[in-house]
């Protein structure tokens, strides 16, 4: 069960969320393309193999083909004031690579803008026209491709998402997608609400 020092954690990272307001990105890419994955020895049996999984890389691409994105991936982490990071420029994405990759079993968290500072789309600009089914994909640093299924599209009070579904643990491999929408407050610099997209990944033909 998350404690409740982590779930306050992740209720700062996602409230604070950079990109949320229009503006200059503070986050940076990290450079390379590192293996992340996190395997659990195992001490095998005389004369046993085992069938390790292949490692998961830090995502490269996002495509949305129902939306017509396809993007550049940025790792980020947190700002000095403990948010979550936002990618370098507006037509990308970033992945908040303190937790899980795509692929990988839990919850993978990508944001993006929804405007620029002119007011004009960026990249998540049709985010709410998905629609359970529709199809995202995500290839990472090797050339691996995961495929998820949009399985929830959903709108937050800013201050009201559900933090521990967002960001927490899960058993299956999920991707989330964020960014902004509603009425942009000029009192507490941010849109009013926060819209979500929930998918899980597909495997198999």
């Amino acid at each position: 069960m998350m404690s409740i020092f982590a779930f306050i954690r992740l209720f700062i990272l996602l409230v604070g969320i950079a990109l949320l307001e229009p503006g200059p990105a503070l986050a940076a890419l990290e450079p390379g393309a590192l293996a992340i994955s996190r395997p659990v020895a195992v001490v095998p049996q005389e004369g046993e193999e085992i069938d390790r999984p292949a490692p998961v890389l830090r995502p490269a691409r996002l495509r949305i083909p129902a939306i017509g994105v396809d993007t550049a991936v940025e790792a980020v982490g947190e700002d000095d004031a403990g948010r979550m990071g936002t990618p370098t420029q507006v037509e990308n994405v970033a992945w908040y690579e303190p937790g899980v990759a795509p692929g990988e079993i839990g919850n993978a968290v990508m944001a993006g803008h929804l405007d620029r500072a002119d007011g004009k789309p960026a990249v998540f600009w049709a985010l709410g026209k998905l629609r359970p089914g529709d199809e995202i994909l995500v290839t990472d640093a090797g050339g691996a491709e995961y495929r998820f299924q949009v399985v929830q599209v959903a709108t937050y009070p800013y201050d009201k998402a559900p933090l521990a579904e967002i960001f927490g643990f899960s058993l299956r491999s999920r991707l989330n997608l964020i960014t902004c929408r509603g009425r942009w407050d000029r009192k507490q610099r941010t849109y009013q609400e926060r819209l979500v997209v929930f998918s899980e990944q597909v495997t198999g033909d």
